[in-house]
């Protein structure tokens, strides 16, 4: 909800010309890494042979792919295969996905001429081991909204309050956009629009 996947779609059509194709990849539904890897050589323009069985032979075909050709490939919503709110195991992977460690750390280190964008709520932990003042492995956190952002967004979803009042609500959502919006819809249409009411409850 703080503006991920909007950001990457801004980004693509940025850098769209810099690219031969763009192919997006959702793992909303936590997809096995096979069937993901599948679908990414399914989507590359004139791909008409059979695929290979197996995920290693997939996985060598698909880095082959991406270096005959430069192509940015997202995959959205990284966060399904992760454990999320695990104390000590944040950015670890669910059981039956730790192969998607090793398939990011061979896009990671592999030469190639493609590049990848990953969404996600938390960072892989793979990805702080490859990033580096010399890696071309970046992570970018987004922050959420500041307080005069978030006032300025507020006031757009009919609620009222003071500045104290915006800057309380803002913080305790994190300046999520997402949140605050839906928290905006609950205090308009249960509290009057008045957030100094949503904030007593």
């Amino acid at each position: 909800g703080v503006g991920k996947t909007a950001l990457v779609i801004k980004l693509m059509q940025r850098v769209q010309e810099q690219f031969d194709g763009i192919i997006w990849l959702s793992l909303r539904n936590a997809p096995p890494l096979e069937t993901l890897v599948t679908e990414c050589l399914s989507a590359f323009p004139g791909q008409q042979e059979p695929l290979p069985q197996g995920l290693e032979r997939k996985l060598t075909l698909l880095m082959r792919y991406l270096s005959m050709a430069r192509y940015l490939i997202v995959l959205d919503n990284g966060e399904t295969v992760l454990q999320a709110g695990k104390e000590g195991r944040a950015g670890h992977y669910l059981a039956g996905y730790e192969d998607y460690g090793f398939f990011l750390r061979q896009i990671g280190e592999t030469s190639h001429t493609s590049s990848f964008v990953i969404t996600s709520r938390e960072k892989p932990a793979i990805l702080s081991l490859l990033e580096g003042k010399r890696s071309l492995v970046r992570s970018f956190s987004l922050r959420g909204l500041e307080n005069h952002d978030s006032q300025k967004f507020l006031q757009k979803q009919d609620v009222i309050g003071s500045e104290y009042d915006y800057a309380a609500l803002n913080q305790h959502y994190a300046g999520n956009p997402l949140a605050l919006q839906l928290a905006a819809g609950v205090i308009h249409d249960l509290f009057g629009g008045d957030i100094a009411a949503f904030l007593r409850t």
